[in-house]
């Protein structure tokens, strides 16, 4: 994701959005976004082995630990079954407000 694409998105979130956030979470919800479509992009061509992983379960639950150290509302998933269906959800950043 470009600059100018996070600096939409955090407006987004901070002026376009229902519900009107702090920079602060306006930032963190930006960067939960960028951070979803990225693995979505690794998990889908396959290229989560470039990172060292053999199978796609092991890329998994490292980024699940990875998710449990950061503060990203709403994209907080415990299993692989639930990280998959959150990433399946996150098409669009208003998804990451609804934890849809």
């Amino acid at each position: 994701m470009g600059n100018e694409k996070f600096y939409e998105i955090f407006s987004w979130f901070m002026y376009g959005s229902r519900v009107k956030f702090d920079s602060d979470k306006a930032h963190l919800l930006t960067e939960g976004n960028a951070v979803a479509m990225y693995v979505k992009e690794l998990r889908k061509k396959g290229s989560f082995q470039r990172w060292g992983f053999d199978k796609l379960s092991d890329f998994d639950s490292t980024f699940i630990e990875f998710l449990k150290q950061k503060c990203y509302p709403n994209f907080k998933p415990s299993s692989i079954r639930a990280l998959r269906t959150k990433l399946e959800a996150i098409n669009i950043p208003a998804n990451m407000i609804t934890g849809n």
